[in-house]
């Protein structure tokens, strides 16, 4: 699931992408089942159903996302949610105000260094 999160409160107009991956913690009870129904309904709206403790109806289609998506966190030696992973690789965990999102990004903005610009072609 990929959120497009306006931030206007902090910052006048400012956007930033989220690129979603549902970990469902064996802690939590068909925490599996409501990953696989969020997948398949690509819907921010059910998740934020789901951390509101509303009923998640089945998942609607086959999806292996989940299981992939766990493979990727346990290669990643992820262990706990939520987890952000910058642009530069740096692993953020635990939750964060958008404040602090906002510090973050745009510290990492200046890290990483920009793209070379392509090289115009010689005549």
């Amino acid at each position: 699931i990929t959120a497009l999160m306006p931030l206007t409160p902090l910052v006048g107009l400012c956007f930033i992408a989220f690129l979603i991956k549902l970990y469902p913690l064996a802690t939590h009870p068909h925490a599996y089942e409501i990953a696989k129904s969020i997948v398949c309904a690509k819907s921010l709206q059910m998740l934020e159903d789901s951390y509101a403790d509303k009923t998640i109806p089945p998942p609607s289609c086959e999806t292996k996302a989940v299981d992939e998506t766990i493979a990727l966190i346990r290669e990643l030696g992820i262990n706990s949610t939520p987890t952000m992973i910058l642009p530069d690789g740096k692993v953020i965990y635990g939750t964060k105000s958008a404040e602090e999102i906002l510090k973050l990004v745009d510290s990492n903005a200046k890290a990483v260094p920009a793209k070379p610009e392509a090289a115009e072609p010689k005549h």
